[in-house]
């Protein structure tokens, strides 16, 4: 699905938030700290308010990067995120899962983009540190969609008026 695609009704329910992922070992971190978030910030959504600064993507030119695969949404945002900042991310590898990604980019392999609605799944950790970024693709909406002119049962739309859906 797109949010261009005019064969569905599309009901927004809200928007997920992208931060970078950097393994805490990297000499970028040293002159960042100040950006820097722990992970109890990122579960605790500090990114959200304006008392953390979001990180000067630039600093990252130099960085390896671990990447979703061509097509996946977070590599259209995450290339373009850096392309952005003027540069086009060294990426040494590129994955199929964004869990799987984080787990890897732990042992040093490269930065991440990950999705703020993932770190209830993650284990609290002292590798990594977690930037907010500035940029407008680093917040997306979510949508629930349904084919155009189908009959929605009254499940469903109590279902999404639950999630906050304007239906």
């Amino acid at each position: 699905m797109t949010e261009k695609d005019e064969t569905l009704t599309k009901y927004l329910v809200g928007y997920e938030d992208i931060i970078l992922v950097v393994p805490a070992n990297f000499p970028v971190n040293r002159k960042l700290r100040h950006y820097a978030m722990s992970f109890n910030d990122v579960k605790e959504k500090k990114y959200q308010t304006e008392s953390i600064l979001p990180v000067p993507m630039d600093a990252f030119k130099n960085v390896p990067f671990l990447l979703m695969k061509n097509g996946n949404d977070m590599y259209t945002r995450g290339i373009t995120i850096c392309r952005n900042a003027g540069f086009t991310p060294q990426c040494t590898m590129y994955l199929d899962q964004m869990l799987t990604s984080f787990f890897i980019s732990q042992t040093g392999a490269g930065a991440v983009f990950m999705r703020t609605s993932l770190y209830k799944f993650l284990p609290n950790t002292d590798k990594m540190v977690y930037y907010k970024i500035a940029d407008p693709l680093a917040r997306r909406p979510v949508y629930m969609a349904s084919q155009k002119g189908r009959y929605i049962c009254k499940a469903a739309i109590k279902f999404l008026e639950m999630l906050g859906a304007e239906v």
